[in-house]
């Protein structure tokens, strides 16, 4: 990417959220890309909002990380002491 897409303010507003919200940004996110992909409209908007997506993946990662002391693989399998999906 040639442009700086966000400013720190947006990372730092980013890290400032609880995962619960994290994963709900992601997935209104998530669904404004798909929505891009299948319907072509706002096609100019792909590359903020693929990057805004990669962000978002980051921080919820990150804070798995720190919270849990494992990775996001290791939190799927092991949440709650509990084998999951």
């Amino acid at each position: 990417m040639d442009e700086l897409l966000f400013d720190e303010n947006y990372i730092v507003f980013l890290q400032n959220q609880s995962l619960d919200t994290l994963c709900s940004l992601y997935y209104e996110i998530h669904n404004q890309l798909m929505d891009i992909i299948h319907t072509h409209n706002e096609e100019e908007n792909y590359k903020v909002i693929t990057a805004k997506r990669a962000m978002i993946e980051g921080t919820i990662m990150t804070k798995v990380m720190q919270e849990y002391g494992y990775s996001l693989d290791q939190y799927a399998y092991y949440k709650n002491d509990k084998m999951v999906a």
